[in-house]
């Protein structure tokens, strides 16, 4: 793969071979100053390490190799101390500076690398490594790779005779400190074609196969690490919330060593689907810090002690903490298979919650997967991550059964249960990966070198009351558009693209806003709830930033309706009850009684609330349980009621105490006290002496080892000053058999007029069918009724909703006179009628009153009459003297929505305008003019969407404008090689402006294909060369071109019946290649002759060779021509075969040219005779040849056998 560089303002397109190691670690770049210095001694002392059994560690090995939970080894650690004072050789310079070399040679070793457990060098001191041949240097090491432990580890040198050589400057601060503690003898060779290439199984798909597309960002997380000097795990780097790209690595807990010594080679890839055809280079890095491990999900968190090279291009993988039982969705691996160049892995169907190795939903400790597409992992893979959908860490790998050619599972720990590990900060992650305490269930990554959009500043919630919270945020410098989605667990996608009001994210969070606004007013919420947001920039073009959180839990909603009732029938303690600790952390609980059989039963309900002390240091414990706030606004009086039992035990006695303050920032007031032992279930009701807006109750319990104090049932009741009275008395009495008349009295002595109430309401048969307002109303006429049963009551009323109890009800009957109408009521459309839809019989000449109600979103049309237009009114009085069809009509509301750009001249088409029903879901389309881009749609200052094609429930009449910007992209052209040939097309144009570009060949070039590059990839999209296409972004089109091969074409044709191999048609071939044309001829058909390039070649088989483009035509005519042919006009040829001569019989008189032919068509003889011939073939190859005869213009020809 080609790489090119694509600058956002400027592309700039070079191809340069740059030479690069085969490996780098952390160092500055400097020579060994021996490899200069000719006057230094050519000797180094040699350290021969003890002989390494290779053949018993392979052996080994098939056990270990078929073990997932342990590193994958590749050497031999053997164990050494090696330092200036005892071993090597010193030599000062003529500068006075020092110079300390050691060789270190292990026979038969592929590679060496070293463990320093004395590292500590003075600012200017250099340390390098080097196998004999030179050709593998590491280092300068310098005091930037000091540790506090004094620890070092250096990667791998090839090689089984290493030099270590340490330059000290005269002036250093101090002496260096060096001891080499061991050195790793590698007898697998980790850089070998045969190995690294093979051993891990041919299912393993690189990083680079277009399976990993869309996966790069976590295959920059992925890396290998060398653990214990010779072993080899995979982890990969992780992100936490604080965005700051701290090298946080997470692997597996059973490759834990030494962290100061893991080396971790990054990028360690091929950079094509394919093998390379040697080891590819790698970026590496030694020693970090541990931070957490846990053995119960197999995880080890560490800090590596240096940032990370921008050059490695790391990207730290977010993470999902999640502990669903199952997740179906696509799931990826990026790994080190037996110490491999990296590796993807995917898994179609999701994960399933396990123990280790266990069967799904045996546990929860591990996800278990099962690999797809003949993917897997292997030894070597330990600590490697899986990734959710949204490319996040679920856990990583502890072991399973997959192997090549299997379907066996994997089991990885998961990074939902290392979240709180084994209780603290060293066995956990959750101090590590959010340091700020968010408590987000899942992160995305980051990537530092996004050179995008940033993120808001101060984003925060803030709770306004029990149904509304208020957001706020300041726009990030560039004024960028925001988008914010809220949850209800703090789960949140990654954006993608555009997006409308209220669509879903993918991967968690709904859109709650578009725009550019610094606030926004979240209304209609449930009361105490917590709230999640997540807040993004995001630029024109789509591109979000990070994203940044908030949350805020609404408080609980005061209670106002009464009486209240609490039976702590749930399985927790309410949630608007609190609980707060005055002496010691003990909880009041839900269960049965006290749980113990005192009392043996809830007094109401399946279970109620208790508060026991079970330990000593638990004696003397207080707490109260809270009740929610309480509004007494309006209310006169109120009383307290709850059962309560408190039994003791011997002489321990709890104590109960019930306590109330008229707001949360009031103190305490004690109401009652109790302290006896009562082992049933006891009343208690206690008027409240004082009444607030904000009062709360608290039951403290007092726990001194007695048995416990339950609670249950907690009621309250209220009075009020305002006096109803109650209507009593009600009758009912029909006139003319069909007109109800109510009459009623009120339940007192005194006048009505002493009462502060408004009127009167009367229902019937459940409904309410007229709303008095005169308090001296004792009676009511209600409208004559069609035949059937009814029953009535009356109620006082003060203001909207106080009510007193009900009348008497009384019932009447309207019967059956024998002489009524029909009265048919209909309702078309969603609506109701006061009079229900429905038949009914009504005495003639009874005048009714019926009122049409629509539904909401719909209105009232009109009335038919027995199907004539009876009016709009929505009250309809009618007389009914004969049978009448009454029908309502109700039509669903309608709205016009106008569409508009801006500016004005921005867009191509709109689309969508026009007229809908009320909830219409309606399309709407925006496509930009040249030059422009599309935003948003807009409702007045609203942003609706950033889609182009917006989808919108239409429920009211709406103004909506595209709004668009004028946006340019720059068209950059290269050509690769770069004097293959010229292109042009490029420059700067209007965004969506169709351009074309040219590509022109060099001489002996020619055109390959146009490929669109990006920093990441290269995409193919013409093989044309002059592409024409509508421009979206900046973009680099390179022209590829290649050497210029002659590929001549052979165009076959025929004339009359018959068939030719090759079969007619253009075939091309390469140039010189040879080629046999046969003419085969159909029944009652001859072949007549080949015309090649316009010459006639009379054999129906010959031989080309394809120098240049040619046509070849098969001419065939009918037998019946030379069946009918006079004896003027046939050539006799004998013997056949011959072997020396042939003879030649020529019709006629007169001289005869005659050519002899070969299959090819090439002349080989010639003759001139009249009526006979002879003709010498001696030296002619055996074959098939042809005789031509020509004379004034006549042409014979026939065929004849050479032995």
């Amino acid at each position: 793969m080609k790489t090119f560089y694509l600058s956002a303002i400027l592309f700039i397109f070079a191809f340069t071979c740059i030479h690069q190691p085969a490996s780098s670690q952390i160092s500055i770049p400097a020579t060994p100053p021996s490899f200069e210095l000719e006057h230094l001694k050519n000797d180094v002392p040699l350290e021969i390490m003890r002989s390494v059994d290779t053949k018993k560690l392979l052996e080994e090995d098939r056990i270990f190799d078929t073990i997932k939970n342990i590193p994958w080894r590749f050497g031999d650690n053997i164990m050494v101390n090696i330092h200036p004072g005892n071993s090597g050789i010193w030599e000062t310079l003529d500068n006075g500076d020092k110079l300390w070399r050691v060789a270190v040679y292990s026979e038969g070793a592929y590679s060496l690398n070293f463990t320093f457990d004395q590292y500590h060098l003075p600012p200017g001191a250099q340390l390098f490594v080097y196998n004999q041949e030179k050709s593998m240097v590491l280092g300068a090491f310098t005091d930037y790779n000091n540790q506090e432990d004094g620890y070092f580890a250096t990667t791998l040198v090839d090689g089984d005779h290493i030099v270590i050589e340490y330059y000290e400057p005269a002036d250093a601060s101090f002496n260096g400190e060096l001891n080499l503690e061991m050195v790793t003898h590698a007898y697998r060779n980790p850089y070998e074609y045969a190995k690294a290439f093979g051993s891990s199984g041919s299912c393993n798909l690189n990083v680079a196969c277009e399976e990993a597309d869309d996966w790069q960002q976590q295959v920059r997380s992925a890396a290998m690490l060398v653990t214990g000097g010779n072993g080899f795990c995979s982890g990969a780097l992780i992100n936490n919330t604080a965005f700051d790209g701290k090298p946080l690595f997470l692997s597996a807990n059973h490759c834990f060593r030494n962290p100061s010594t893991v080396v971790f080679w990054f990028n360690w890839q091929s950079e094509t689907c394919a093998n390379p055809p040697s080891s590819p280079p790698y970026n590496s890095m030694s020693g970090a810090t541990q931070r957490a491990r846990n053995a119960a999900s197999d995880f080890w968190l560490m800090e590596l002690n240096q940032p990370i090279p921008d050059e490695y291009n790391p990207y730290y993988a977010g993470w999902n903490r999640t502990l669903a039982n199952t997740l179906t969705e696509f799931i990826t691996g990026v790994h080190h298979p037996r110490g491999d160049i990296k590796k993807f892995s995917y898994a179609q169907g999701g994960v399933q919650q396990a123990s280790y190795l266990g069967a799904p939903n045996s546990g929860t400790t591990h996800w278990r997967i099962v690999w797809s597409g003949g993917t897997t992992t292997e030894p070597g893979s330990s600590g490697s991550p899986i990734f959710d959908s949204q490319g996040r860490i679920l856990g990583q790998l502890h072991g399973g059964y997959a192997a090549c050619g299997n379907t066996q599972p994997d089991w990885y720990g998961r990074i939902g249960v290392s979240w709180t590990g084994g209780g603290s900060a060293a066995t956990r992650l959750s101090n590590w990966l959010d340091p700020q305490g968010s408590d987000v269930t899942a992160l995305d990554g980051y990537d530092p070198f996004f050179a995008g959009v940033t993120n808001p500043e101060d984003f925060q919630s803030t709770v306004l009351s029990e149904n509304q919270i208020l957001l706020d945020w300041t726009l990030n410098d560039s004024l960028n558009n925001v988008m914010i989605a809220w949850n209800n667990e703090n789960t949140f996608g990654v954006p993608l693209g555009a997006y409308t009001l209220g669509d879903e994210i993918e991967g968690g969070g709904q859109v709650l806003y578009l725009g550019n606004d610094e606030e926004l007013s979240h209304n209609h919420l449930l009361p105490n709830k917590t709230y999640y947001y997540r807040i993004w920039s995001y630029s024109s073009e789509l591109i979000y930033s990070n994203g940044t959180g908030s949350s805020a839990t609404t408080p609980c909603a005061a209670v106002y309706s009464f009486p209240f009732f609490e039976g702590f029938n749930d399985a927790e303690v309410p949630g608007c009850w609190t609980q707060q600790f005055v002496a010691g952390e003990v909880q009041w609980q839900i269960g049965v009684g006290n749980n113990d059989g005192y009392p043996f039963n809830a007094h109401e309900g399946a279970s109620n609330i208790f508060f026991r002390t079970n330990t000593v240091p638990e004696i003397g414990s207080k707490t109260k349980l809270i009740t929610p706030l309480i509004d007494f606004s309006n209310r006169d009086a109120a009383e307290l009621s709850f059962w309560y039992a408190n039994p003791a035990s011997q002489a321990n006695q709890d104590i109960l105490r019930i306590y109330y303050r008229l707001a949360t920032d009031s103190s305490w007031v004690e109401l009652a006290t109790f302290g006896a032992n009562q082992f049933n279930w006891t009343h208690a009701l206690i008027p409240l002496p004082e009444l607030s807006s904000q009062m709360q109750i608290a039951f403290e319990g007092e726990g001194n080892r007695g048995r416990g104090i339950s609670v249950d049932q907690v009621e309250i009741f209220v009075t009020t000053d305002v006096q109803l009275p109650n209507p009593v008395n009600l009758t009912v009495s029909l006139i003319n058999g069909n007109q109800p008349q109510l009459q009623w009295e009120i339940d007192t002595e005194e006048d009505k007029e002493d009462f502060a109430f408004d009127g009167f309401n009367v229902y019937r048969n459940e409904t309410l069918i007229s709303k008095g307002n005169d308090p001296l109303q004792d009676s009511f006429a209600d409208q004559p009724l069609p035949v059937g049963t009814y029953t009535w009551y009356v109620k006082s009323r003060s203001g909207e909703t106080l009510l007193s109890p009900p009348s008497n009800e009384v019932t009447a009957e309207i019967e059956v006179a024998g002489n009524e109408a029909e009265l048919i009521v209909i309702n078309t459309g969603e609506g109701a009628t006061s009079l229900p839809q429905g038949e009914y019989l009504i005495l003639p000449g009874s005048q009714i009153s019926i009122t049409a109600t629509p539904a909401s979103n719909w209105y009232f049309s009109h009335w038919n009459i027995n199907g004539e237009d009876a009016g709009s009114l929505e009250t309809l009085a009618i007389t009914i003297d004969n049978s009448t069809e009454l029908e309502a009509v109700f039509l669903i509301n309608h709205y016009q929505v106008t569409l508009q750009a801006e500016p004005e001249d921005a867009a191509t088409i709109l689309s969508g305008d026009g007229e809908y029903d009320h909830g219409t879901v309606a399309q709407f389309a925006a496509y930009p003019a040249p030059g422009y881009i599309f935003l948003h749609w807009k409702d007045e200052n609203r942003i609706l969407s950033t889609n182009p094609n917006m989808q919108l429930a239409v429920t009211e009449d709406k103004n909506l404008t595209a709004w668009f910007a004028e946006q340019y992209y720059e068209l950059a052209l290269a050509v690769y090689p770069e004097d293959a040939g010229t292109v042009s097309g490029a420059g700067v144009f209007g965004a969506n402006e169709e351009v074309s570009v040219q590509a022109e060949p060099a001489d002996e070039w020619q055109f390959s294909y146009w490929a669109l590059v990006t920093e990441d990839e290269e995409e193919q999209v013409s093989n044309e060369s002059e592409f024409t296409f509508v421009l979206s972004g900046n973009i680099l089109l390179v022209a590829y071109f290649e050497p210029f091969v002659f590929t001549p074409n052979l165009e076959i044709s025929l004339e009359g019946n018959g068939t030719t191999m090759p079969e007619p048609g253009i075939h091309t071939y390469t140039l010189g290649e040879e080629v046999v044309l046969t003419a085969t001829a159909d029944e009652g058909w001859e072949f007549i002759k080949w015309v090649i390039n316009d010459e006639d070649i009379l054999v129906s088989q010959l031989l080309l060779n394809i120098e240049e483009d040619l046509t070849a035509l098969a001419v065939f005519g009918p037998v019946t021509a030379i069946a009918q042919a006079s004896p003027e006009r046939v050539l006799r040829i004998y013997p056949v075969p011959a072997s020396t001569l042939i003879n030649v019989e020529l019709p006629g008189n007169g001289e005869w040219k005659l050519s002899v032919l070969n299959i090819t068509g090439q002349l080989v003889k010639t003759a001139i005779a009249e009526s006979h011939a002879r003709i010498g073939i001696n030296g002619l190859p055996p074959g098939i040849y042809l005789l031509k005869a020509e004379k004034d213009g006549v042409v014979l020809h026939s065929r004849f056998i050479a032995e």
